[in-house]
């Protein structure tokens, strides 16, 4: 594990800030709790939540980069390929949508999205990050649109009951902004 959290902290350092190691370990935490509750594979979904950013501040589909190098990282340290490719197809679809998703795609799907869809991720990570990108109006506009579009797809009962806890406020919170 600690090559992995090694790789993951070193790539990571490249990424925007709000993608950087601590957003990677944060998921980590999520994934492994909600693997528990879900019963999927804790340790894939831990290791692919640690991984799942590491091509983020590169050019093209970063799910899809990402999934590719973690897996010929996984196995340049001795990893089983069985081990890499579960890894890998969690890291593909971190960012995609799919029916065909597995337990542990949709668990690190779940953890790398959970932060932002709490009061706390919404105003300290979701919304500065579009207000950056956008400008304050329209990044305002997309961190609402995206907390309603991420919500809904929520995977596992786990996250759904987390993001359920913080409905109320959020509602408050987002209807406080719509006034601005």
């Amino acid at each position: 594990m600690e090559k992995i959290i090694s790789f993951s902290r070193k790539c990571a350092e490249k990424n925007d800030p709000w993608h950087r190691f601590d957003h990677l370990e944060m998921a980590a935490s999520n994934a492994a709790m909600i693997a528990e509750k879900e019963g999927a594979d804790r340790e894939v979904c831990e290791v692919a939540a640690l991984l799942h950013d590491i091509c983020k501040a590169e050019p093209g589909d970063h799910g899809t980069s990402g999934a590719e190098k973690a897996k010929g990282f996984l196995l340049s340290i001795g990893l089983g390929p069985g081990f890499a490719d579960r890894v890998a197809e969690a890291i593909h679809f971190h960012d995609k949508e799919s029916e065909s998703r597995s337990p542990e795609g949709a668990v690190v799907w779940d953890a790398d999205k959970l932060y932002i869809l709490t009061p706390k991720g919404f105003i300290t990570r979701m919304a500065p990050y579009w207000i950056t990108r956008l400008g304050e109006q329209e990044g305002v506009e997309k961190a609402v649109y995206e907390y309603y579009f991420f919500r809904e797809r929520i995977n596992t009962k786990t996250a759904r009951g987390i993001v359920e806890r913080h409905s109320e406020l959020m509602g408050r919170i987002i209807a406080e902004l719509g006034k601005k």
